[in-house]
């Protein structure tokens, strides 16, 4: 049983009895970079461009294409390569009401020697549909050469861009600045196919950030010892730089296609290597704890000091003499217990001299040596009001002592 043999009999017999059978064309072309091609195509046809390349440790095609095909029949463009297959349609749709008649991809490079490109146009249509297609080298997709690039990027236009590390390099800042406000991603993605480049899968792989004017990322050398991509998608609104969201629905009757209302963005995109990217940072911190530490260990050796010498002097006096001033002037706390009064009862208790007479024990100045009275004391004296008969003395009786806290007017 031979698939070809019975499908030629198929054929034969749809022939025979009249009925019509699609015959589908298909039209190759050994086609060269940097050429543009066009024609016409319809779901009877299918048209092959072949292209090849040799001599080339890295071969970095960018396919530019276009057509002014309806929505309801966009036109399909495959791109094979040895190892991978890109797809896209044009129109390119996005959300309801806009929609691109032209696209351009960089494919994924091969580190082949030499292979071969073959691009397939194909579409459902029934009538002809028109386009072109272009396939060229990218001579600009490496950074390791230059200072800065200056390159333009829209949304059905990603950029793509390489960088491999040098010896003597351990870190490196991408950096991507615009003059205007139109929303894009700044990707940094492993050296690996396939290439994530279209505005809703571009944040699953490797790191990315959102950008309007200016953007950063820091790649260390060790998470990408082959190098690495840069990828700069535009988004096709500015929602997610602003935070506002739309929802997006494709039953609109809005769509068109055109390409005056493309978001071209100009972009300037540079790669700073640095191997101290962080010991900036790194010193700043440490002179600030260092600072800081080295201040309270001062002021703590300054009081311990001050204490240390302070406690020595008053510990240690020079000379009997200054030992007695020393003692002269700094009352004890005995002292000043009489003094006050406070809980010292036996310092007001009346005592009986050698001749019977009673006297008071009142505080006495240590410079005079003389009892001291306050005003009640000198009142009492006078008016003899204040001596007591103790007429009940020859009665016995219990004492009860109570804390007192001035006795001075006994």
């Amino acid at each position: 049983f031979q698939v070809p043999n019975m499908m030629s009999k198929i054929v034969a017999v749809l022939l025979c009895i009249g009925l019509p059978y699609p015959v589908l064309m298909n039209k190759t072309t050994q086609a060269d970079f940097g050429v543009p091609y066009g024609g016409n195509v319809s779901e009877n046809s299918v048209d092959t461009f072949n292209y090849h390349f040799s001599d080339m440790q890295s071969a970095v095609v960018r396919i530019s294409v276009s057509s002014p095909a309806p929505v309801e029949y966009p036109v399909s463009f495959v791109a094979l390569e040895q190892k991978s297959v890109r797809s896209w349609s044009v129109p390119f749709v996005v959300g309801s009401k806009t929609s691109y008649s032209s696209v351009s991809h960089t494919l994924c490079p091969t580190q082949n020697d030499g292979g071969a490109l073959s691009i397939r146009v194909s579409t459902f249509s029934q009538v002809n549909l028109s386009y072109t297609v272009m396939a060229n080298n990218n001579e600009t997709f490496s950074l390791a050469n230059v200072t800065s690039m200056e390159t333009t990027a829209a949304p059905t236009q990603p950029l793509l861009l390489e960088y491999t590390f040098p010896d003597n390099v351990d870190t490196v800042i991408v950096k991507v600045s615009s003059d205007d406000d139109i929303c894009a991603y700044l990707s940094v993605q492993e050296k690996k196919c396939p290439v994530y480049d279209v505005f809703d899968n571009v944040q699953f792989k490797g790191m990315y950030q959102s950008m309007t004017k200016q953007a950063a990322i820091t790649v260390v050398k060790e998470n990408y010892l082959d190098g690495f991509y840069v990828i700069i998608v535009i988004h096709p609104t500015d929602d997610v730089c602003n935070s506002r969201f739309e929802p997006l629905s494709r039953t609109s009757t809005l769509f068109y296609a055109s390409t005056a209302n493309e978001r071209h963005k100009n972009l300037t995109v540079a790669v700073e290597k640095t191997n101290s990217e962080y010991l900036e940072p790194v010193l700043i911190t440490l002179g600030i704890g260092v600072a800081f530490y080295t201040f309270i260990g001062l002021i703590v050796i300054g009081y311990w000091l001050k204490n240390w010498f302070t406690g020595k002097t008053a510990d240690f006096p020079a000379s009997q003499e200054e030992a007695e001033k020393i003692l002269i002037d700094n009352p004890t706390n005995e002292d000043a217990h009489h003094q006050s009064g406070y809980g010292a009862l036996d310092a007001h208790i009346d005592t009986v001299t050698e001749d019977g007479a009673r006297a008071s024990n009142r505080p006495v100045s240590l410079s005079s040596g003389v009892p001291q009275h306050d005003d009640a004391d000198v009142q009492s004296i006078d008016t003899f009001d204040g001596f007591d008969t103790l007429e009940d003395i020859e009665h016995e009786q219990d004492v009860y002592l109570s804390k007192v806290g001035n006795l001075n007017g006994l």
